[in-house]
Formats: structure tokens, sequence, C-alpha cells
């Protein structure tokens, strides 16, 4: 996939790139020939801003003074300053035909991502600014007046400028794959506290049935209770008449009256418990459920 190269900020910085009221005819009228420099500049100029946003500068101190103030994602700049050069205190290279290191360290400084071109035409007869520009991180270009030399740098450009671009495509693609992990989890964290909220409901099915059937069972043994007593009192009611008409004593009557209430009480009373207990279990489990969830 092509990618896009509108939004690279690129620095052109040469002593020979000429004014910008200067049209491609006046610069041909004024150097007529092959070797016409401020041409193949201007050309070259005019195919980068088709790729790129290109800020230009032919003056030595404007150009640091924009290297300084602007980050850049790729420049491109000119070893051999004959013209406009006045070094500063802060420059290492005092010599005009190599300031263009100190627009490059600059550069550095400020843009600490930017990839630089060291443009010169001394490429070729001087092979050790090779291996020096390339020991600063430097890519050396061939600065030519040949026609397709423009060609050439907008290559360059656009080569550069998808490496720039690699590790945004890199980064959104880590921040994607980011993104639907965290999507799988909530789905995942979703599910799982849907699983939850169906055992809690189950266990309310269930309390709910329980308390039911307490109810019942406590109705249930309300009736058996009252028969008992019903037929309790009847014995009683026997026990009195024997004791009024056939002369037994009273004592044996108490002791069995107070018997049958403790033994039938004490009955109801256990029954009772156990159902109870039966109930705060399963009210105890849903609380423990309910508490599982709300730490989630």
């Amino acid at each position: 996939m092509e990618l896009s190269t509108n939004e690279i900020e690129v620095l052109f910085v040469d002593d020979e790139i000429p004014p910008d009221n200067k049209t491609i005819d006046e610069l041909k009228r004024e150097k007529p020939g092959k070797y016409n420099m401020p041409l193949r500049l201007r050309e070259s100029i005019l195919k980068l801003e088709e790729e790129v946003k290109v800020k230009c500068q032919h003056d030595y101190q404007e150009a640091k003074k924009l290297a300084k103030e602007k980050k850049f994602d790729i420049a491109i700049v000119d070893l051999d300053w004959e013209n406009n050069f006045e070094p500063d205190k802060d420059d290492v290279e005092k010599k005009k035909e190599n300031a263009g290191y100190n627009i490059c360290a600059v550069l550095e400084e400020n843009s600490p991502h930017i990839l630089q071109i060291l443009y010169s035409s001394r490429l070729n007869k001087t092979p050790n600014i090779r291996e020096r520009a390339t020991a600063k991180g430097l890519f050396p270009l061939h600065k030519s007046w040949e026609k397709n030399a423009p060609d050439q740098l907008v290559a360059v450009v656009k080569f550069l400028a998808m490496i720039q671009n690699r590790p945004k495509q890199i980064d959104n693609t880590e921040r994607l794959a980011e993104l639907r992990r965290k999507e799988d989890e909530s789905k995942l964290e979703l599910k799982r506290k849907e699983e939850t909220w169906k055992k809690i409901n189950k266990s309310w099915e269930n309390a709910n049935k329980t308390l039911e059937n307490s109810i019942k069972e406590q109705k249930n043994y309300s009736d058996w209770t009252f028969l008992v007593l019903v037929l309790a009192t009847l014995f009683l009611i026997s026990q009195f008449y024997k004791v009024i008409h056939l002369g037994q004593s009273v004592d044996i009557l108490e002791s069995i009256s107070t018997i049958l209430i403790a033994l039938f009480s004490g009955i109801f009373i256990s029954l009772l418990h156990i159902k109870q207990k039966n109930v705060n279990e399963k009210l105890e489990k849903i609380e423990k459920i309910i508490k599982r969830v709300d730490r989630k």
C-alpha cells in the first residue's frame, strides 16, 4: 500500500536556491546552457511541492533560524555555502565548504526523528564526504546539474517519507490490536457477569421456593399442632372426668398434661428451627454471590 506523504514537512536549504520571484524562463535566460544549478533547484522544489510540504531558504543564518524554531521530518541541506555564509560562535565548522554540517547539527538537536540528506556536488570528487556523512547519520546525495537531478532528489525524499510514515503505521496497528484486545476482554467480562447473574437469579428462585415451602410447611405444622392440642385437650377433659367421677389422683393428671405440652412444643419448635436454618443458608449463599459480582 502506497503511503501518503502529504503531511511530511521538508526543509530545503541551499545558497543557490533562487528567489521566489524568479520564474523558470527567467532562470533559463539568465544562465543558458547545461550548468544552471539555480534552475535545477527550482525544478526540484516545484516537483517536491507536488509530494510534500516544502520550506526553502538560501540564507545561512535564516536557515539555522528555521532549523531551531520549527520541527521537520526531512531536511535537504547543502554542504557548501559559498554565498551568504557568516559563521556563529557556536558553529563547529568555520569553513564555508563544510557549513552544512552546522545546520544538520541544529536540526538533529531540534528534530530528533528527522531524516537528513546531505546535498553536495563534491561527493564524486571527495569520497570521504560520504564516509563522514554516513557516520553522522546523514544520507549523502550528489548535487548535479543534470536534467534528471530533480527526479533523483524527489525519489530519495519520497523514500525517506515512506520510512518516516512506517513507524506511524506500526503504531496504528498496535493501537488497533490493543483496542481489539480490550474489546475481547470486555465481551468476556460481560459474559462472566451474565453467567453470574443467571446463578443469582437461579439462587433467588430456589430461595423463593424454599420460603414458599417453609410457609406451607409451617401452616401444616400449625394445623397439626392445633389438631394435637385439640386431642390433648380432649384427653385432659377425659382425665378430669375420671378425677371428678372416678376419684383418680390430680397429681398424675398434671404430670401427664405437662409432659404432653412440653413434648408437642419441643417437636414443633425443632421443626421450625430446621426450616428457618435452611432458608438462612440459602440467603447467605445469595449474599456471597452478590458480593463477588460487586468486587468484579
